[in-house]
């Protein structure tokens, strides 16, 4: 919209009283123009009854100016009255100003967010789509093994829990899964595996009376009758691989507890020794099944150049330092640890090694929970462990089916 001529800003002319004139003229009827007209033409942003009110206030104030130039004003009140319109007046002038100052400040805001946007739309535009090739991840080349773990068998224990049942033929359902999987997940890849066994494979009774409850047969039966299965098992998955078997000689089921003696006073008399002992005996002519026997808990190997600790778990502390204190004593630097016992699996990084994480492996028990984990809520499914070792990539490949 084009300003009248006569409401323009005179060349001698202040911003206040080219608004006051502007504001009068729309107040005495001298122009047609809107408040709102007259705002844009002010260039104010204030609403349109603010410059109607402001426009009262500036015609009284130029009444007062006028009567003092026909009488001298001498009455204190009247000039008091007219030095509070003055300042009235003033402070109007003011809020304007604050108004124009922030209103400018957020047009510079405004203004400086739309170039950059700008800036970098263009540089967008500008830039080469990026040429590259993305090559095959290596990370499993090199020297592999596999290896499977499992454990906590309780074989001889019969229960119904809130999500599981178990009982020896459900053992043998799941060992046999167990062995599909294993031939489905790592037979075309390997000739040789390492299984290990993390103990706990049979129920046992010696420690507490309320295991006579879920038991089916005694100790010297739940031995034997495990054993057994557990030489067919290997000798039928030894027809698709070559095994390597580590079975932890210790641990708190299958403990005996002699002349009424506590956990762990007798650790040489425990019947995993006569499972593993029976096995290697019977599986002695295939020679695709190698049995090493070990006489103590705390087992290592070395696996893909890495130094392998396993143990069933019931002589050591649950925590983070397991490693670290197993290797101040047996002044070896541990790469990894194998544990059962706890029954659900977690894998757990506590350190770092030259090419590979420090991790404690803890492995599921094939039983699953029963009624004491039910109570305590503190139950996992029936599962086992498969893990790649490479060597110097460490164990990037881990495996955890469910069982149940």
């Amino acid at each position: 919209m084009k300003t009248p001529e006569h409401l323009q800003l005179r060349e001698s002319e202040k911003y206040f009283e080219w608004k006051s004139r502007l504001l009068l003229a729309k107040l005495n009827k001298e122009t047609d123009l809107e408040w709102s007209e007259i705002r844009d033409i002010l260039g104010e942003s204030c609403s349109s009854d603010h410059l109607r009110k402001t426009s009262y206030g500036i015609r009284e104030y130029q009444d007062f100016l006028d009567e003092s130039k026909e009488e001298s004003i001498t009455d204190p009140e009247v000039l008091n009255k007219l030095e509070m319109k003055r300042i009235e007046l003033q402070e109007e002038r003011k809020k304007i100003q604050t108004i124009r100052v922030d209103y400018n400040k957020l047009i510079r805001e405004k203004s400086r967010k739309d170039l950059i946007h700008e800036h970098i739309k263009d540089s967008i535009e500008r830039l080469p789509i990026p040429d590259f090739n993305i090559l095959p991840s290596k990370i499993e080349n090199g020297y592999r093994e596999a290896v499977v773990s499992f454990g906590d068998v309780h074989w001889g224990k019969i229960f119904e829990s809130e999500h599981n049942e178990y009982s020896p033929e459900i053992f043998e359902n799941r060992m046999h899964e167990l062995a599909s999987n294993i031939i489905h997940y790592l037979g075309d890849d390997f000739d040789h595996i390492h299984i290990i066994n993390m103990a706990d494979s049979i129920e046992g009774m010696s420690l507490r009376i309320s295991q006579l409850q879920t038991l089916k047969v005694g100790f010297i039966d739940q031995t034997i009758s495990f054993a057994k299965f557990y030489a067919k098992w290997l000798n039928e998955l030894s027809k698709y691989f070559k095994i390597t078997l580590h079975h932890i000689p210790s641990s708190n089921h299958s403990e005996i507890r002699p002349f009424s003696s506590k956990r762990g006073e007798f650790p040489a008399e425990d019947l995993e020794k006569v499972i593993i002992h029976y096995v290697h005996d019977i599986l002695d002519n295939n020679p695709r099944v190698d049995i090493p026997i070990y006489t103590k808990g705390i087992v290592d190997v070395k696996i893909a150049g890495y130094n392998v600790v396993m143990a069933h778990g019931h002589q050591l502390r649950a925590n983070k330092n397991i490693i670290r204190d197993l290797s101040a004593h047996k002044r070896v630097f541990y790469d990894y640890l194998y544990i059962g016992h706890y029954h659900h699996a977690s894998n757990i990084t506590v350190n770092e090694g030259l090419t590979n994480n420090v991790e404690i492996i803890q492995i599921p028990s094939v039983m699953g929970a029963d009624e004491y984990s039910d109570v305590l809520l503190t139950g996992a499914k029936a599962g086992f462990n498969i893990s790649i070792f490479v060597e110097g990539k460490g164990r990037p490949t881990k495996h955890d089916p469910i069982l149940n």
